[in-house]
């Protein structure tokens, strides 16, 4: 029980620590320390968008808020090495499990002979397509709304570059990778299936793009050039460039751009990381932003589709 000498020194400490924590200096300096924050953060949720970029912390801060946003900064760093490597490992992994829940699907409808499961399968990659590339989506705009980026920003630098010319240059380059490929690349393909071997045979991912037209343009035209390009050459290229300088990052991100593709079979992997993965990472890099690449994934994927149409 406290007498009433020391009822009056308790309230007497309580007023003043309640005087004190609520002081007009206090609050300036919590509301300062939260802009340090949120300004550290912000920075920080930026990729710079050159082959030079770097991480920008905030350098106005004050000294005695320096420990917060070194804090600050090491958390954001540890999140987006999270980040990155979630969305370079999931995507290809997507593809197994859509596949696996089309099999228990058939399987409940009662098919349960496998090459009729695999045939079924087979017919619709368009719609394995479509669904792989709604989950890679989401994944990404989900990642990039936690490091306060857009999901529509293609590292335009104003000024720089005329928009006109990125979009006509990636139109020509796009048409072209699309004629090689019918030419050569196609070509080439089956004849190292053919001599080599591959776990997919020869022809079957053509065949079987054609299952549904509808699917298949949703998902190869209007969503794989954005979701990939913004995720691959967007997204991922400029933090590698951080850790591994440019060459190693274009052949990292080539890699997983590759491995991504793994339904066509080991020989479309390779090439499509090892052609167009390569071309577009430098080309990401020396135009520094993605609309010609871009542009030129749209259109690779558009021939590819009125080719798979027409045939």
């Amino acid at each position: 029980m406290h007498t009433p000498s020391d009822q009056s020194i308790l309230q007497s400490r309580q007023s003043s620590s309640f005087s004190s924590t609520s002081s007009p200096s206090s609050l300036s300096t919590t509301s300062s320390l939260e802009k340090d924050i949120a300004c550290c953060i912000s920075q920080e949720s930026r990729l710079a968008w050159s082959p030079s970029s770097s991480w920008n912390y905030n350098k106005h801060s004050s000294d005695r808020h320096a420990h917060v946003s070194l804090s600050i900064k090491q958390l954001f760093i540890m999140n987006t090495r999270k980040h990155l490597w979630l969305l370079l490992v999931l995507p290809p992994i997507f593809f197994l499990l859509v596949i696996v829940a089309l099999s228990a699907y058939y399987g409940i409808a009662g098919v349960t002979n496998t090459e009729e499961v695999s045939s079924l399968i087979t017919g619709n990659i368009p719609l394995v397509l479509f669904i792989v590339q709604i989950l890679i989506l989401g994944l990404l705009a989900i990642i990039l709304r936690k490091e306060h980026q857009k999901l529509f920003h293609f590292g335009w630098r104003d000024g720089q570059r005329s928009l006109r010319r990125e979009i006509s240059s990636g139109t020509l380059l796009g048409v072209g990778l699309g004629i090689v490929y019918l030419v050569a690349l196609a070509p080439l393909h089956e004849y190292l299936q053919s001599t080599f071997g591959d776990y997919v045979p020869p022809g079957e991912v053509l065949a079987g793009l054609s299952g549904s037209v509808v699917l298949f343009f949703l998902a190869n035209v209007l969503l794989a050039p954005f979701v990939e390009e913004r995720l691959y050459r967007g997204r991922a290229l400029p933090q590698l460039q951080e850790w591994f300088g440019d060459r190693k990052a274009i052949i990292i991100s080539s890699f997983f751009f590759g491995l991504l593709h793994w339904m066509g079979g080991f020989w479309y992997m390779v090439m499509t990381g090892g052609v167009v993965g390569l071309l577009f990472g430098a080309l990401a890099i020396k135009r520094g932003n993605i609309i010609l690449v871009f542009v030129a994934h749209l259109s690779l994927n558009v021939v590819e589709f009125v080719y798979v149409t027409l045939r």
